[in-house]
């Protein structure tokens, strides 16, 4: 349970998400009563604060929502920067 709170995105959403929801299984093999209202604000605490700032304000309700939201901010994200690299140089 430590680590499912403790964690934190550093890489990629894919990566971060694939973390998230080994752990969720683990927590769930050992007590079922934890649910999606529990596991969703758990998930976008961890995100990097630039991807969390978009899930947020959607109130998305289950892990799977806040994770697809965040991978299209992510995308954006990766555009946008490789947007602003081309016009800079």
């Amino acid at each position: 349970m430590n680590a499912l709170l403790d964690l934190k995105q550093t890489g990629t959403v894919e990566d971060y998400t694939t973390q998230f929801q080994s752990l969720q299984y683990h927590v769930t093999m050992h007590n079922s009563s934890y649910d999606e209202l529990f596991f969703t604000p758990q998930y976008i605490r961890g995100l990097k604060e630039e991807i969390r700032a978009a899930v947020e304000p959607q109130m998305p309700t289950t892990v799977q929502k806040a994770s697809t939201i965040a991978r299209i901010q992510q995308g954006m994200l990766e555009h946008s920067k490789s947007r602003y690299h081309k016009l800079a140089n």
